[in-house]
Protein backbone atom coordinates (compact mmCIF):
# COMPACT_ATOMS: atom_id res chain seq x y z
CA UNK A 1 0.00 0.00 0.00
CA UNK A 2 1.45 3.36 -1.03
CA UNK A 3 1.08 6.33 1.27
CA UNK A 4 1.17 9.81 -0.14
CA UNK A 5 1.82 12.69 2.23
CA UNK A 6 1.47 16.25 1.09
CA UNK A 7 1.14 19.75 2.41
CA UNK A 8 -0.70 22.69 0.93
CA UNK A 9 -0.16 26.31 1.94
CA UNK A 10 -2.78 28.90 1.14
CA UNK A 11 -1.90 32.57 0.83
CA UNK A 12 -4.22 35.17 2.21
CA UNK A 13 -4.67 38.31 4.23
CA UNK A 14 -2.55 38.39 7.37
CA UNK A 15 -4.53 40.15 10.06
CA UNK A 16 -1.76 40.16 12.65
CA UNK A 17 -2.29 42.48 15.59
CA UNK A 18 1.02 44.11 14.66
CA UNK A 19 -0.33 45.32 11.31
CA UNK A 20 -3.14 47.83 11.28
CA UNK A 21 -3.84 47.16 7.61
CA UNK A 22 -4.04 43.51 6.54
CA UNK A 23 -1.55 42.54 3.84
CA UNK A 24 -1.53 39.59 1.49
CA UNK A 25 0.94 36.97 2.67
CA UNK A 26 2.16 33.77 1.06
CA UNK A 27 2.49 31.09 3.69
CA UNK A 28 4.77 28.08 3.36
CA UNK A 29 6.81 25.65 5.39
CA UNK A 30 9.63 28.18 5.78
CA UNK A 31 7.47 31.18 6.72
CA UNK A 32 7.07 32.08 10.36
CA UNK A 33 3.56 33.10 11.30
CA UNK A 34 2.27 34.53 14.56
CA UNK A 35 0.35 31.72 16.22
CA UNK A 36 -1.29 34.08 18.74
CA UNK A 37 -2.98 31.97 21.43
CA UNK A 38 -0.52 29.09 21.07
CA UNK A 39 1.84 31.23 23.16
CA UNK A 40 -0.63 30.85 26.03
CA UNK A 41 -0.42 27.06 25.78
CA UNK A 42 3.38 27.04 25.55
CA UNK A 43 3.60 29.40 28.55
CA UNK A 44 1.35 27.02 30.46
CA UNK A 45 3.62 24.11 29.56
CA UNK A 46 6.63 26.12 30.73
CA UNK A 47 4.88 26.87 34.02
CA UNK A 48 4.29 23.15 34.53
CA UNK A 49 7.97 22.47 33.85
CA UNK A 50 8.96 25.17 36.35
CA UNK A 51 6.45 23.87 38.90
CA UNK A 52 8.08 20.48 39.31
CA UNK A 53 11.36 21.79 40.83
CA UNK A 54 9.45 24.43 42.82
CA UNK A 55 10.58 27.50 40.84
CA UNK A 56 7.03 28.90 40.65
CA UNK A 57 4.10 29.03 43.09
CA UNK A 58 1.87 25.96 43.42
CA UNK A 59 -1.51 25.90 41.69
CA UNK A 60 -3.39 26.51 44.96
CA UNK A 61 -1.23 29.56 45.79
CA UNK A 62 -2.57 33.08 45.84
CA UNK A 63 -1.21 35.00 42.86
CA UNK A 64 -1.46 38.35 44.64
CA UNK A 65 0.58 36.95 47.54
CA UNK A 66 3.43 36.20 45.11
CA UNK A 67 3.82 39.97 44.63
CA UNK A 68 4.87 41.43 47.97
CA UNK A 69 4.77 45.01 46.67
CA UNK A 70 1.07 44.82 45.84
CA UNK A 71 -0.32 45.53 49.32
CA UNK A 72 -2.35 48.40 47.86
CA UNK A 73 -4.34 46.03 45.63
CA UNK A 74 -4.15 42.86 47.76
CA UNK A 75 -7.72 42.80 49.06
CA UNK A 76 -9.00 39.68 50.76
CA UNK A 77 -11.15 38.99 47.69
CA UNK A 78 -8.18 39.29 45.31
CA UNK A 79 -6.06 37.01 47.53
CA UNK A 80 -8.48 34.27 46.43
CA UNK A 81 -7.14 34.49 42.86
CA UNK A 82 -5.02 31.34 42.61
CA UNK A 83 -2.58 30.23 39.99
CA UNK A 84 -5.13 27.58 39.04
CA UNK A 85 -7.81 30.23 38.41
CA UNK A 86 -5.28 32.07 36.21
CA UNK A 87 -4.68 28.84 34.24
CA UNK A 88 -8.41 28.28 33.87
CA UNK A 89 -8.99 31.90 32.79
CA UNK A 90 -11.47 32.13 35.62
CA UNK A 91 -9.75 34.70 37.83
CA UNK A 92 -12.89 36.83 38.27
CA UNK A 93 -11.28 40.05 37.08
CA UNK A 94 -13.02 42.47 34.72
CA UNK A 95 -11.16 41.91 31.43
CA UNK A 96 -12.03 42.63 27.82
CA UNK A 97 -10.01 40.96 25.09
CA UNK A 98 -10.74 41.38 21.41
CA UNK A 99 -13.30 43.61 19.81
CA UNK A 100 -12.31 47.13 20.83
CA UNK A 101 -9.15 48.59 19.33
CA UNK A 102 -7.65 49.39 22.75
CA UNK A 103 -8.83 46.40 24.75
CA UNK A 104 -7.13 45.15 27.92
CA UNK A 105 -4.86 42.71 26.06
CA UNK A 106 -3.52 45.35 23.67
CA UNK A 107 -2.71 47.62 26.61
CA UNK A 108 -0.36 44.90 27.90
CA UNK A 109 2.08 45.80 25.07
CA UNK A 110 3.00 49.05 26.82
CA UNK A 111 2.70 48.23 30.53
CA UNK A 112 5.99 48.06 32.41
CA UNK A 113 4.45 46.08 35.28
CA UNK A 114 2.05 43.65 33.63
CA UNK A 115 1.17 41.84 36.85
CA UNK A 116 0.14 45.07 38.57
CA UNK A 117 -1.82 46.13 35.50
CA UNK A 118 -3.75 42.84 35.34
CA UNK A 119 -4.36 42.46 39.06
CA UNK A 120 -5.46 46.10 39.39
CA UNK A 121 -8.59 45.34 37.37
CA UNK A 122 -11.81 45.17 39.36
CA UNK A 123 -12.81 41.80 40.72
CA UNK A 124 -16.36 41.25 39.42
CA UNK A 125 -16.83 37.54 40.21
CA UNK A 126 -15.46 35.14 42.78
CA UNK A 127 -12.31 33.53 41.30
CA UNK A 128 -12.83 30.09 39.81
CA UNK A 129 -16.49 30.54 38.86
CA UNK A 130 -16.60 31.72 35.25
CA UNK A 131 -14.33 31.51 32.21
CA UNK A 132 -13.27 34.86 30.72
CA UNK A 133 -10.56 34.76 28.04
CA UNK A 134 -7.63 36.62 29.58
CA UNK A 135 -4.15 36.99 28.08
CA UNK A 136 -3.19 39.06 31.10
CA UNK A 137 -3.20 35.93 33.23
CA UNK A 138 -0.73 34.36 30.82
CA UNK A 139 1.51 37.43 31.17
CA UNK A 140 1.43 36.85 34.94
CA UNK A 141 2.42 33.18 34.48
CA UNK A 142 5.37 34.28 32.33
CA UNK A 143 6.35 36.85 34.96
CA UNK A 144 6.25 34.20 37.70
CA UNK A 145 8.48 31.96 35.56
CA UNK A 146 10.94 34.84 35.22
CA UNK A 147 10.88 35.59 38.96
CA UNK A 148 11.40 31.92 39.86
CA UNK A 149 13.90 30.87 37.22
CA UNK A 150 15.70 34.10 36.35
CA UNK A 151 14.87 33.50 32.67
CA UNK A 152 12.31 35.20 30.47
CA UNK A 153 9.73 32.72 29.19
CA UNK A 154 11.32 32.50 25.72
CA UNK A 155 14.74 31.50 27.12
CA UNK A 156 13.13 29.10 29.58
CA UNK A 157 11.05 27.46 26.83
CA UNK A 158 14.05 27.29 24.51
CA UNK A 159 16.26 25.37 26.92
CA UNK A 160 13.65 23.21 28.62
CA UNK A 161 11.10 22.49 25.90
CA UNK A 162 12.02 23.45 22.34
CA UNK A 163 15.66 22.30 22.28
CA UNK A 164 14.84 18.87 23.75
CA UNK A 165 12.08 18.53 21.12
CA UNK A 166 14.38 19.63 18.29
CA UNK A 167 12.47 22.87 17.61
CA UNK A 168 14.98 25.47 16.45
CA UNK A 169 13.28 27.83 13.99
CA UNK A 170 10.98 29.96 16.09
CA UNK A 171 10.63 33.47 17.40
CA UNK A 172 8.85 35.11 20.30
CA UNK A 173 7.98 38.77 19.64
CA UNK A 174 8.64 41.17 22.48
CA UNK A 175 6.70 44.08 23.89
CA UNK A 176 8.00 47.66 23.97
CA UNK A 177 10.07 46.75 27.05
CA UNK A 178 11.76 43.79 25.31
CA UNK A 179 9.90 41.05 27.18
CA UNK A 180 8.42 38.18 25.18
CA UNK A 181 4.67 38.58 24.89
CA UNK A 182 3.58 35.29 26.39
CA UNK A 183 -0.05 36.03 25.61
CA UNK A 184 0.33 36.31 21.81
CA UNK A 185 3.79 36.74 20.35
CA UNK A 186 4.97 33.20 19.49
Amino acid sequence: MAVCLSEYYQGGKDRSVYKLVPTRTSFGHTNRHNLRAIGKSITSLAYGIALQPGKVPALASSVVAAYRGFSDIATDAKRAITTESIFNMANGLQWQEGGALLNDELRLFWKRDVARYVLSHDLVLAPGNRFNYNGGGTAILADLIYRGSGQQVDAFVSSRLFEPLGVHDWEWVGDVHGRPMAFNGL
